[in-house]
């Protein structure tokens, strides 16, 4: 049996509207809902239509203060690349001309000491580093310098040349070869590797002497002083 919420009166089967005072539940109820939609409809206007113009416009110039920050950077470094990769080949050009002036000095000062002509040194360089082709245009004189390094025919250019500088001098280190290859040979017993170091002591001689070059011989060219 329904009863008014609002004076508590008898409610006839069949009606929503109190004959005492008035009150119609559904109606009120109705009413209830339509204000909560048009609330709610305001409250998402409000959110999402109203936005503030300054605010928009200071994102906006973070965003392009950002992109331009990021653009300067990218230039940068890639200028900062570009000088690094000419400094590298700068110092690789100049790398190449130091070695090639050192070896232009120490073939000069082997064929100044040989008694050669600066002429007949260009042409050994033009040689393409042939070890025959120079022995051919400096009369033999690194022919006996090369000599010197197998076994005892050190002595031949005291013998046959005694005043040729780069020849004795080469005679010297086939010496000093000599007396520390007997060492070598009894130390190879026991290492055999030893014997593969005075192979390329020899190896080493005689490419300085046919190359024209006075330079001591590694770890012993200098046994007894500078020769």
């Amino acid at each position: 049996m329904p009863y008014c919420k609002s004076c508590g009166a008898y409610i006839p089967d069949g009606q929503s509207k109190c004959l005492a005072c008035g009150y119609d539940e559904e109606a009120d109820r109705a009413a209830q809902q339509a204000a909560a939609a048009a609330s709610a409809a305001a409250v998402s206007a409000t959110n999402y239509s109203y936005v503030d113009p300054e605010l928009k416009e200071k994102l906006e110039e973070e965003r392009r203060r950002k992109q331009e920050e990021h653009r300067r950077w990218a230039e940068e470094e890639s200028a900062r690349r570009e000088q690094r990769r000419e400094a590298q080949e700068w110092a690789r050009k100049e790398a190449a001309r130091r070695r090639t002036e050192q070896h232009r000095a120490e073939y000069t000062s082997g064929a100044e000491d040989a008694g050669v002509r600066p002429g007949s040194v260009q042409q050994n360089e033009s040689s393409q580093g042939s070890g025959l082709g120079n022995v051919m245009q400096t009369g033999g004189n690194k022919v006996l310098a090369a000599l010197c390094y197998l076994s005892f025919l050190f002595v031949i250019p005291w013998i046959f040349t005694p005043t040729d500088k780069f020849a004795t001098y080469h005679a010297k280190q086939g010496l000093i070869l000599f007396l520390a290859g007997v060492i070598l040979d009894m130390i190879g017993i026991v290492a055999p590797l030893v014997w593969i170091f005075r192979i390329y002591l020899i190896y080493k001689g005689m490419y300085n002497a046919l190359n024209g070059i006075k330079k001591p011989l590694p770890l012993i060219g200098r046994i007894f002083g500078d020769t």
